[in-house]
């Protein structure tokens, strides 16, 4: 959203706990905000509905820059971690896609995750950069 900045003592407050970006515009007197809500998208590729069967999996935010979710998990599944506004946090360059203990990187160009050899119930933890550029991950099987 975007707010036109005066003096007063008007409070802000969330509906939850979620990562915030801030940006003020002292020329223009305005604020604007955004909110990363990072899902973790799971899919097979290989069976009916593939990207479009997925699931999107809500991760609890906790400062600073920590995601969290434990979720059911199938095994040759083909993971990524997304949010709006840009964030897609999936194996880079120099990242392993099947370490269940890794790093991520934020890029378009990043390959899915598929380090998932054990169907299960797995903890799942982000932790972000402050730039969001990347992230460490980890999967622990429940």
């Amino acid at each position: 959203g975007v707010s036109v900045l005066s003096e007063g003592s008007a409070s802000f407050s969330t509906s939850l706990d979620q990562a915030f970006g801030f940006v003020i515009d002292l020329n223009t007197n305005e604020l604007t905000w955004y909110f990363y809500n990072i899902k973790l998208f799971h899919w097979n590729d290989d069976v009916e509905g593939g990207w479009d069967a997925r699931t999107e999996n809500f991760m609890t935010y906790t400062h600073p820059y920590i995601f969290t979710v434990n979720v059911d998990l199938e095994a040759e599944f083909e993971t990524k971690f997304f949010a709006p506004w840009d964030i897609q946090f999936g194996a880079g360059e120099n990242d392993d896609p099947t370490a269940l203990v890794g790093s991520a990187t934020n890029s378009g160009d990043a390959v899915n995750i598929s380090n998932i050899t054990t169907s299960g119930n797995y903890m799942v933890t982000l932790n972000i950069s402050a730039d969001y550029a990347t992230a460490n991950y980890e999967f622990v099987i429940q």
